[in-house]
């Protein structure tokens, strides 16, 4: 009964998700990292696997969980990279952007993708569980 809706709701999350990083990167001028435009392709691909029409099927569910959890591993690197000292980062890894911004000091833009994953994958799972007769 709830599966539709929670199916519906996890394609609206990744859709907001696309919107904003968009939004993000030509309105308010972010350049996005590639730890950025990795998460934004992963959120792409639930986009197109939770659509509405095709959504209900198991195969689409589960490539929408493995780019999810993919996603959320990427996204909690990402926040906690955020977090490291400039000086204790690897060589390769100086070469990111390092002005991470956001809303407050803890809601930036890789905790807002964080979160998104999350949710998305608490939809897709719980959609997945069968209703008792």
């Amino acid at each position: 009964m709830y599966s539709s809706f929670l199916i519906r709701a996890a394609w609206a999350f990744s859709l907001f998700a696309v919107i904003c990083s968009y939004f993000a990167e030509f309105v308010l001028k972010y350049d996005p990292c590639p730890l950025c435009l990795f998460q934004r392709y992963l959120m792409v691909s639930i986009l197109v696997s939770l659509f509405p029409v095709w959504g209900s099927h198991p195969f689409f569910k589960i490539l929408a969980t493995i780019s999810g959890t993919i996603g959320l591993l990427i996204s909690y690197d990402h926040t906690i990279l955020q977090d490291t000292p400039y000086e204790q980062l690897p060589s390769l890894l100086k070469e990111l952007p390092q002005s991470y911004e956001g809303f407050t000091a803890f809601f930036t833009l890789p905790v807002a993708s964080f979160l998104s994953f999350a949710l998305i994958l608490i939809c897709v799972v719980l959609s997945s569980i069968k209703e008792r007769p």
